[in-house]
């Protein structure tokens, strides 16, 4: 039975534009992304990067293969959260603002994720 709820009372099985653009369940119409200041990009992205140094700078001290991945990669989580905050300060559309970085704060455990990885399978070859 589409278009009817389990409670019984009927909705349009085919919703116009209008009607989808006030759904705050929908990911664009979030508030993160639609009205917020970007105080909490800021602090969750300094969370992200926070942890991730934690993990990178000691992979790179230990001079873990392949040599200077994980030294190159903290340096470009370092550079995302200043980007970040320069997002922060110079974009003025705030929709786009925040999608830059919400974007950003993606990009952070993209990059630390991906070195990680390629240092414990290089390790663990290396130790083979």
């Amino acid at each position: 039975m589409a278009g009817i709820p389990s409670d019984g009372a009927p909705t349009d099985a085919h919703p116009t534009s209008s009607s989808t653009a006030a759904d705050a369940t929908r990911m664009r119409h979030q508030a993160a992304l639609t009205t917020s200041t970007g105080t909490t990009w800021l602090v969750g992205g300094g969370l992200f990067t926070l942890v991730a140094l934690a993990i990178l700078i000691p992979m790179a001290v230990q001079h873990l293969p392949p040599r200077g991945l994980a030294r190159d990669a903290a340096i470009v989580v370092g550079a995302l959260y200043a980007f970040m905050i320069v997002v922060r300060l110079a974009v003025r559309v705030v929709h786009q603002r925040l999608w830059l970085m919400g974007a950003t704060m993606m990009a952070i455990a993209i990059v630390s994720l991906i070195c990680v990885a390629i240092v414990a399978v290089a390790s663990i070859s290396a130790a083979r």
